[in-house]
């Protein structure tokens, strides 16, 4: 099946998108619930529970632009010229949707690092209040955006194919941003969240 050829919708995908919806709506609201919780009440506004916020915030965007490319999209013909241009680069050619899971993967190592000052330098002002935390998420955000540009310039439609793709200037760029999101979305806030997590584990 042709991803935006809503005549050839097979079985297989509707198994898939019903599974899939479900995992969305799950997502949807349970996040939406942390924002609600958070901001509803007073003693909850801490430094943490704002880069929790950050956190709900990312992976609501991840499962809404997620349910435009793989349930959404292959329902519909998707728009061919200038229009479908746009569409792919920023709504559903999945490329929000990677730059929110950036800013979701950064976001916990952010948490992580707050816990580690919580348990060893509990006076020192960690990820903080007002400047400093405003601080934190935009950089998360920028982190998100810079990791993801190579996929907005990158993503368009492709008449022929009928949805979007990726249209790389050189073959070998694909393999190195492909091994680059390796050590930026796994090695990196892996290993940084796995030292935190297992210093404060033998603190405690």
């Amino acid at each position: 099946m042709r991803t935006g050829d809503p005549e050839n919708v097979s079985s297989e995908y509707i198994g898939f998108a019903v599974a899939f919806s479900f995992m969305i709506i799950t997502d949807l609201l349970g996040n939406t619930l942390v924002i609600l919780v958070i901001l509803k009440n007073k003693n909850m506004k801490t430094a943490m529970n704002y880069v929790l916020i950050n956190l709900a915030i990312a992976d609501i965007l991840v499962a809404i632009f997620m349910g435009i490319k793989f349930v959404i999209g292959p329902t519909f013909t998707h728009p061919a010229g200038q229009i479908g241009e746009y569409l792919c680069r920023f709504i559903s050619g999945g490329t929000t949707a990677w730059t929110a899971a950036v800013a979701s993967i950064y976001s916990l190592v952010a948490i992580a690092v707050e816990v580690f000052y919580a348990t060893f330098q509990p006076f020192k002002r960690r990820v903080g209040k007002g400047r400093s935390l405003r601080a934190t998420i935009v950089v998360i955000w920028i982190i998100a955006v810079l990791w993801g540009l190579p996929l907005y310039l990158s993503v368009t439609y492709n008449d022929e194919m009928k949805t979007c793709a990726e249209q790389w200037p050189h073959s070998i760029l694909p393999k190195i941003y492909s091994f680059g999101w390796i050590i930026v979305g796994g090695v990196i806030p892996i290993v940084v969240m796995s030292v935190i997590y297992f210093k404060v584990r033998y603190q405690v």
